[in-house]
């Protein structure tokens, strides 16, 4: 199963009981502190000594995930981080990614050793949030063993450019490291109908701001192209059939 849907804890330091149905009671056996978490809580894992992830539902498609410390010299329970979030991934043992495809750019890393997150994945492309440059985004995890692996190899990912207002399908695919965000496939432009081989001379963001342009400049021509009256009038149509019987 995968991590956070099941109860994982060291059973030697704590006890765990209840159901998502009448909460739990977390008990530290070395001072039988003991401490009650209510909600519809699925899964919870034990990440340090004294802290846990505890993954609840809150509403009907929003779900969230909290980072509780129990501090055995207080003996209260402290919230040292929350996420509400429509879906999660692990991308490591570390990593949690949150909603990659919800918003147009909204996914958030976070980072279990840190207790820290980032929005390293919306600046791919440059410095400045790729949301300038791009439509939207979409991301799919990949794995070496779908029905074995926990954690994804890399991510494929499409970035589609606005081309307004005619969409001309106009796309930048690559596939990107899962640790470390960099690409390790050349990048292909659905407009150029070409691959691309990334190195220090050209970047992904340089293809990305060159599709812009043209994406959207090629859609405003074919709109103004396509959107023009192109009818004939009667008085078109018997002047063509005079010339025609001249």
């Amino acid at each position: 199963m995968s991590r956070l849907y099941e109860i994982s804890y060291d059973k030697n330091q704590w006890s765990i009981k209840g159901s998502r149905d009448s909460g739990y009671q977390i008990v530290n056996k070395k001072n039988f502190d003991a401490y009650a978490l209510y909600g519809d809580i699925i899964g919870i894992e034990q990440i340090s000594d004294d802290e846990f992830l505890v993954f609840s539902r809150i509403m009907r498609n929003k779900w969230q995930i909290a980072r509780l410390k129990f501090d055995t010299n207080t003996h209260k329970a402290y919230q040292l981080y929350r996420k509400e979030f429509c879906h999660f991934n692990f991308l490591n043992e570390d990593t949690i990614i949150f909603d990659k495809d919800f918003y147009v750019l909204g996914a958030t890393l976070y980072h279990i050793s840190s207790n820290t997150e980032d929005d390293a994945l919306n600046h791919i492309l440059s410095d400045e949030p790729d949301c300038r440059l791009i439509h939207c985004r979409y991301i799919q995890l990949l794995y070496d063993d779908i029905e074995n692996d926990e954690y994804p190899t890399s991510l494929y990912v499409k970035y589609q450019f606005s081309s307004y207002p005619l969409d001309i399908c106009a796309y930048l695919q690559v596939v990107l490291d899962a640790h470390t965000l960099a690409p390790i496939t050349p990048a292909y432009s659905s407009l150029r109908d070409k691959y691309f081989y990334l190195d220090d001379s050209l970047t992904l963001g340089q293809i990305a701001k060159e599709d812009s342009y043209y994406a959207g400049f090629i859609g405003s021509y074919l709109s103004s192209f396509y959107s023009k009256d192109n009818t004939k009038t009667p008085d078109d149509l018997l002047n063509i059939a005079k010339e025609v019987k001249s």
